[in-house]
């Protein structure tokens, strides 16, 4: 090999590290500061009225229940830990207990009969961050 390619292998290394360095940062700030269902545990922990989610685009199916569920969230693995509070529409049929067991965390009923007009509860308006399939 030349020089000159020997120059712009090592340059495309030097690229691809930079860029992957960059990517690393970018969800670490993510992960840290960013990250909804954490900042919904912080919000509840300081106001247990306050909601968890009350807008978005996922909205309960006939016949779910919504479920306030919290789960270990971690970066890279098990490099960096948080707890995440997160809605999750579920079939009633599925239990609190199960569906805890399917997302590896903790979950009770917030709203057995949802309904889109509802202002009480952590998910309000029958929002959730998660659906599972019926």
């Amino acid at each position: 090999m030349t020089a000159g390619v020997t120059r712009a292998i090592v340059r495309s290394i030097v690229t691809a590290a930079a860029t992957a360095l960059l990517l690393m940062t970018a969800n670490w700030i993510e992960f840290t500061t960013l990250c909804p269902q954490h900042r919904a545990w912080i919000r509840r922990q300081g106001d247990r009225s306050a909601a968890i989610r009350s807008e978005g685009y996922m909205v309960a199916r006939p016949g779910d229940v919504i479920y306030a569920c919290t789960v270990q969230h971690c970066f890279a693995g098990s490099f960096d830990c948080h707890t995440d509070l997160a809605c999750y529409c579920a079939p009633a049929t599925v239990g609190s207990g199960t569906l805890g067991g399917m997302i590896g965390g903790s979950c009770s009923v917030d709203q057995p009969h949802p309904s889109r007009e509802d202002d009480q509860g952590g998910c309000r308006h029958s929002r959730c961050d998660e659906q599972l399939p019926p």
